[in-house]
């Protein structure tokens, strides 16, 4: 970093901010002009009293370099401003709990080190220890003194003892990096020099606690971006870089302790190169992802250039629309949920030359991964070679030349490129691969052959030698875009209409399978004399194995010479679906109505009527495919659904993790799982769709989302399914960093997890819900519109091509392949209103609902089609007779897999003042005073409505309640039934409900009700009442479903269940 005012060459700014030695917590501490102090003239804040108003409770102190007499610790040259001028302002700063990193050096300083001997430097800082109070040091090592391992050792060996006179010195070191990067010769790792790494390891050896490495992620120079200019990225893949490099030099480190040792810090705006400005959008992005792994430090360079203002640079960043604007962004990461990254302005211009580019070192960044076109997906992928060609342009080599980081050379007729500023070291001696530290890059004497892909694919395709391909100039090094050749389309072989051959794959001439290989889709393998294509991103899946429908490998026959059987493809082929009864069923919870309504019917029997029974033969509904359709899995005998919902916020206030239902035993139990919700949001063009990249709380407007809970939320170890925690990226080295893909995390990775423990268990993914159902009848009223929404979805939950997340380094194209086997959709409610600010048609939401799921199946069953397998289509509807009569079961169910009865909230305490009545009731009662007005509130009565309309009965699954509904103020009258109250019982999240896990325990007697079959809890001493469903009432409802001939049973939601005794209830359905 540097310590003078003015635009400045590489800076290196703050190191880390060791205010608490806690894992996942993050500092921000930006850098504090010492030699701005008191010129409020220039400086918004002119000192760190100031800097507290403003809410910066912590700083870093730049910088203490050695005087021009000797040993002598000053900030200037000849005076110290720590010890003097600023003396009485950092006492009252940390009297108000401020906290600061005293650091030493920068890229203009002089260093105590190369003048002191390890007692000179003892002294000196002690002297300031006692007199600042200060007890965090950072060590900014930068240029020259980087490779002074002379220097290194006094500083390691001063340090080492000023930790053995204070326990709770603290001690960090900023350096310099660069992001990885890819260019046409192939891949730059980047990230810390090697001489740099040897800054730190020196202190290590020397027994010096290390508390934090800070990365200066700054003034990288066109070489080093290769064309990009999203500097939040190039910091978020310089910083994961460094974490890897600092593995080996600390061992015992957890994964999150390993994210606690680093610290990034930018260059707010203009930067040196000033070509490189850092936005406070890219600020958000970085703070985003501290955040959500707990990154030890965020600084930035400079608290007094964090205003508003144009000119020189080392006064104002140059893009300010407000003062601490940068502060602000950094500062997120200590309040609420991350924030969404706000839209960059436009880049300004610099407005002072830039110093020269410092003297970088290369980074690597993920390899590309060529893709040529329409070449037949039984090749592999190409894969980008580096390219032996020497770089047009490059100057013989010249020992009294200096080069920088990027430069190339030419020598001994090589070209070589250099790693980082060197003078004098001849490429004779001194080249070799990334990684070896040496300076020059071999780059090769002549060009590498590389192969064009064919742009007509044969009819006929055999497996051949993986092409090579060369990635563009301007590849992008983080995920944000995949680096692409001419081609971009990915290969795939799509079905014909007319009858084709099962390709004859030949020789075994792809590699052998490694499970600790990762294999990306379409990517061939040989195993065991077969050759096979993954499908989508697999590791440790034994090909023979994991071959079918839902698994990640297609077995494309023998290899060795042995060709395989052709098999022909029959021409619009007509392939029967299934309908009736698979594996998985859907739910979703409403929140009732505070004034249903519904037709007076007859109290109905335990006994189903004799209304006209649907077999529970399936009714194959022809589908033309231009390829074979996978048919549902057939269920074993007498198997109904038993299914129910996680809810996606579970995993905040609740604590509820994927996890817990498999160690509760409730996901064996289980033959689907619904994940609740996705929103549909409107677009700018009037059209909707699913968006899953969308975190942004409730506002009561139906326009939240959760991407962070959905799949940018890292799971430790602890807290997955498999003890097996998130990766935030791909290994260093593989194809897909920096490809716009990361490895899927989050809910949605937990629940894959599930899946491969549970194989018969069906995950679907429930659009809508109570809150979310404001655009259904809106996005369902014209055809263009129901295809726009539906594709929508599909591509991004069932094709998993989730939207690419910066901030949380999650999604991509086909990162959440595998996860959803369907759609459920929970329209609250078709031609009737539910939350209040639904968008309603009375009259057209009945037939728009029957073409919403005709479009739904005809799209599901095509992409099925194309992938060999069946996706499940699923609704959760209402169960009050209004709501049936507003929809047409008959049409719309034609084309649903089956049907979730939402049958619960019956009664609530929305009427306050009662009366108490039942929420889940399975017959009605005439004696309820509610019965008058609603006699078809009951699980009976819902059933027998909805076939008298025409419903399959075996499409049918009741809703089972894991939480209760109740009221207080209740007189012990007939133990509180139907009786008035005084208001809502009081609930754990939300007045007058409670989860049965807490019911279970809470104080009162527990009743079950002779006419409805449902149990009550009363509390006598405090008149509190409670209607729920208890194991025995569960086991009944099973039994009435079973015995009734419908599908099955579900419910609402996992989380309220203790342990799993109420899924085992559910369970008995199949026994």
């Amino acid at each position: 970093m540097k310590r003078t005012q003015h635009p400045f060459a590489i800076k290196s700014i703050i190191a880390s901010l060791l205010l608490s030695n806690a894992a996942l917590a993050t500092d921000v501490a930006p850098y504090f002009y010492t030699w701005g102090f008191g010129n409020s003239s220039a400086y918004q804040i002119s000192s760190l009293t100031a800097a507290k108003a403003q809410g910066v409770n912590a700083a870093t102190l730049a910088f203490i370099i050695n005087g021009s007499n000797g040993c002598v610790a000053t900030t200037d040259g000849s005076s110290n401003a720590i010890t003097g001028v600023m003396k009485n302002d950092i006492a009252s700063y940390q009297a108000t709990g401020g906290k600061l990193i005293l650091s030493f050096g920068g890229a203009n300083g002089t260093y105590l080190e190369a003048a002191c001997t390890a007692d000179q430097m003892v002294a000196q800082i002690d002297a300031l220890i006692q007199s600042s109070g200060i007890k965090t040091l950072d060590f900014d090592v930068e240029g020259g003194a980087v490779g002074n391992t002379a220097a290194n050792a006094v500083r390691s060996a001063a340090i080492k003892r000023l930790q053995s006179k204070y326990a709770d010195l603290k001690i960090s070191f900023t350096l310099a990096v660069v992001p990885p990067s890819l260019h046409s010769w192939g891949l730059d790792a980047g990230g810390l020099t090697a001489e740099s790494i040897a800054v730190v390891k020196s202190a290590v050896d020397a027994g010096v606690k290390v508390n934090r490495v800070n990365i200066m992620a700054m003034d990288y120079g066109s070489y080093a971006t290769a064309g990009r200019s999203d500097l939040g990225q190039l910091a978020i893949d310089a910083a994961t870089r460094t974490r890897e490099q600092m593995r080996p030099l600390f061992p015992a480190l957890s994964e999150a302790q390993l994210w606690d040792l680093i610290g990034i810090t930018p260059m707010i705006g203009i930067n040196d190169v000033a070509a490189e400005v850092f936005t406070p959008a890219h600020a958000q992005t970085v703070a985003n992802f501290a955040k959500a792994n707990g990154v030890g430090l965020l600084s930035y360079w400079a608290l007094q250039r964090d205003q508003v203002g144009k000119g020189d640079l080392g006064v104002y960043s140059g893009v300010n629309t407000s003062n601490l604007q940068f502060f602000t962004a950094f500062n997120s990461v200590n309040t609420g949920a991350s924030v969404a990254t706000p839209s960059p302005s436009a880049t300004p211009a610099a407005s002072a030359k830039p110093s020269a580019t410092p003297a970088a070192t290369a980074t690597p960044a993920p390899t590309a991964t060529a893709v040529p076109t329409a070449t037949p997906a039984i090749t592999s992928t190409p894969k980008p070679t580096p390219s032996t060609t020497p770089i047009a342009g490059c100057a013989a080599w010249d020992a009294n030349q200096t080069y920088i980081g990027g430069e190339c050379v030419s020598f001994g007729g090589k070209t070589y490129k250099a790693q980082w500023w060197t003078r004098g070291d001849s490429p004779a001696t001194n080249a070799g691969v990334v990684g070896t530290g040496l300076v020059w890059l071999p780059l090769g004497a002549a060009p590498a052959a590389t192969a064009t892909p064919s742009a007509k694919p044969t009819a006929s395709p055999t497996a051949t030698a993986t092409p090579t391909a060369t990635p563009t100039a301007k590849p992008s090094a983080t995920p944000s875009a995949t680096p692409t050749v001419a081609a971009t389309a990915a290969p795939t072989a799509t079905p014909t209409a007319t009858p084709t051959a099962k390709p004859s794959v030949g020789a075994c001439n792809n590699a052998a399978w490694s499970s600790s290989t990762a294999y990306s889709t379409n990517q061939l393998v040989s195993y065991n004399g077969h050759t096979y294509q993954a499908k989508w991103w697999t590791q440790g899946d034994e090909p023979s194995s994991n071959v079918g429908s839902g698994k990640p490998w297609t077995d494309l026959g023998s290899c060795n010479g042995t060709a395989p059987i052709a098999t022909a493809t029959p021409q619009m082929t007509v392939a029967p679906v299934i309908t009736a009864t698979p594996s998985a069923t859907a739910t979703t919870k409403p929140t009732a109505s505070a004034t249903p309504s519904a037709t007076p019917t007859a109290k109905p029997t335990a006994t189903a009527s004799a209304t006209p029974v649907v077999t529970a033969v399936p009714t194959a509904t022809p589908t033309v495919s231009t390829g074979p359709v996978a048919t549902a899995p057939a269920p074993a005998a007498g198997t109904k659904h038993v299914g129910t919902y996680f809810a996606e916020w579970g995993i905040y206030g609740r604590s509820f993790y994927v996890k817990n239902m498999q160690t509760s035993g409730q996901a064996s139990k289980l033959t689907f799982l619904n994940y609740a919700f996705a929103n549909v949001f409107k677009q700018a063009d009037g059209t909707y769709k699913c968006d899953a990249s969308i975190t942004r709380s409730e506002s009561g407007n139906g326009d939240g989302g959760d991407q962070f809970a959905a799949y940018g939320k890292g799971f430790s170890a602890t807290d997955s399914v498999d003890g097996v925690g998130d990766a935030w990226d791909f290994p260093y080295g593989d194809a897909r960093q920096g490809s716009g893909v990361a490895p899927l995390k989050g809910n949605f990775n937990q629940l894959l997890k599930l899946k491969k423990l549970n194989p018969n268990l069906k995950v679907m993914i429930s659009l809508g819900g109570w809150s979310w159902s404001k655009w259904f009848s809106a996005a369902t009223a014209t055809d263009a519109l129901r295809k726009t929404l539906v594709s929508s979805c599909i591509d991004q939950y069932i094709k998993g091509n989730l939207p690419f997340d910066a901030g949380t380094n999650a999604g991509g194209k086909g990162s959440g392949a595998g996860v959803f086997d369907g759609i459920d959709i929970d329209w609250e409610y078709p031609g009737v209103q539910g939350v209040g600010y639904n968008t309603v048609d009375a009259i057209n939401d009945k037939a728009n609902q029957v073409a919403f799921f005709k479009e739904l199946r005809a799209q599901l069953d095509a992409y099925g089609a194309s992938v060999g397998k069946r996706f499940y289509l699923s609704t959760a509807i209402g169960a009050g007779l209004k709501n049936i009569k507003a929809t047409d079961p008959a049409g719309y169910m034609q084309y649903a897999d089956w049907v979730n009865i939402m049958s619960y909230d019956y009664n609530g305490a929305w009427a306050a003042q009662g009366p108490t009545d039942f929420q889940s009731n399975l017959y009605s009662d005439p004696a309820s005073p509610n019965y008058a007005s609603n006699p078809d509130f009951s699980t009976d009565a819902a059933v027998k409505n909805l076939i008298a309309n025409g419903a399959p009965k075996a499409k049918l699954n009741v809703g089972v309640p894991f939480y209760g509904r109740g009221w207080t103020g209740v007189k012990n009258v007939n133990n509180g039934v139907y009786q008035a109250a005084t208001g809502a019982a009081k609930g754990t999240y939300e007045a007058g409900i409670e989860d049965y896990k807490v019911l279970k325990k809470a104080a009162g007697t527990v009743y079950n009700h002779a006419a409805t079959h449902q149990a009550y809890k009363f509390d006598s001493a405090t008149g509190t009442w409670w209607s729920y469903d208890t194991p025995a009432n569960i086991v009944e409802k099973a039994k009435y479903a079973k015995d009734n001939g419908l599908g099955g049973v579900f419910s609402w939601e996992a989380d309220g269940d203790d342990g799993a005794e109420l899924v085992n209830a559910m369970a008995t359905i199949n026994q």
